[in-house]
């Protein structure tokens, strides 16, 4: 796993639902330990994966090749989630103007909700991204 899609994941485990997901919220912690992560179905980090693709093709076209910044995924995450931070804030090198589209092509992709799902042979629950 690349470190675009663990910091992207990572931000999704930390910013999702108290009820869900308690162990992760307001924990001040922006990661999650490598078993965590391994919780994702393949199906939900494939789809992410794509996701983060389009995304970062269609962000570059607005920033240029070398433009974003290291905190894009995250940024992406809190953006398209509406959590009250995200480019629009950032403190990466972008122009007003590139901060407002990244924000509009980031929330043009929608909302996402993690849940938590047990298989009937599984002792620990899968993650699966909606």
């Amino acid at each position: 796993m690349d470190s675009n899609l663990r910091d992207y994941l990572e931000t999704l485990l930390f910013t999702t639902c108290e009820d869900e997901f308690p162990e992760y919220c307001y924990s001040g912690q922006f990661w999650a330990s490598g078993n965590d992560i391994k919780r994702f179905t393949a199906k939900s980090v494939n789809t992410a994966q794509v996701e983060l693709t389009i995304f970062e093709r269609f962000a570059r076209a607005i920033v240029g090749y070398g433009g974003l910044g290291p905190k894009w995924p995250r940024e992406f995450a809190y953006s398209r989630n509406g959590h009250g931070t995200g480019f629009f804030d950032s403190d990466d090198n972008y122009t007003e103007d590139q901060k407002d589209k990244l924000q509009d092509l980031a929330r043009s992709f929608g909302e996402v909700t993690l849940y938590k799902h047990a298989g009937p042979k599984s002792t620990k629950c899968k993650i699966s991204i909606d």
